[in-house]
């Protein structure tokens, strides 16, 4: 079992990644936020650094078809044991091992994913769990501000939402031209 680090120390690892990117030439994604364009560091965090989000609504939905087996999620969501779970779901997930053998094709990520400054994934959960499996270290995220509050009408997190999909959209078109070349 996997021991996530601590939420403060999530946000250690991070704030160091947005602080060694500054030097380098920008990477951003630009999301609108607050009815403004909000442009996001791109940074690449450590795996460590972030942690499988059991809100996302593919993760939400085997959760609470798996009955007992769920409780540990629903009672300690951060924990070694929770996390542990969530990541076999995801490598259960149909498209598991297409997703993850794309990114070994391509050397990694091409889009990145999008976390909490503590390190919550927003989207990128199966990416980052076939990363982890394929020996990564690092992925590739957008870092939200730190007043980025989950709400139910929270525009930012709505937007990428509505993001996910298309992501979704393109990763199966890649896939699926991918597999038409072989």
């Amino acid at each position: 079992m996997t021991t996530p680090p601590t939420e403060a120390s999530r946000i250690d690892l991070i704030n160091a990644a947005v602080d060694a990117a500054k030097g380098l030439p920008p990477r951003t994604l630009d999301l609108r936020w607050k009815g403004t364009s909000q442009t996001l560091p791109v940074v690449k965090v450590p795996l460590a650094a972030t942690v499988l989000n059991p809100r996302s609504h593919r993760i939400r939905g085997e959760l609470e078809s798996r009955g007992d087996e769920a409780d540990v999620v629903t009672s300690d969501p951060y924990s070694g044991e929770a996390q542990d779970l969530i990541a076999r779901i995801l490598r259960e997930t149909k498209g598991f091992d297409d997703i993850k053998a794309a990114l070994e094709r391509d050397g990694g990520q091409r889009d990145p994913g999008v976390i909490t400054h503590k390190g919550l994934l927003v989207n990128v959960n199966t990416r980052r769990v076939a990363l982890g499996d394929l020996g990564a270290e690092y992925i590739d995220v957008a870092v939200l501000p730190a007043d980025t509050r989950r709400t139910r009408r929270s525009p930012m997190l709505s937007l990428i939402s509505r993001w996910r999909p298309t992501l979704s959209r393109l990763t199966r078109s890649r896939l699926s031209s991918c597999s038409s070349r072989s």
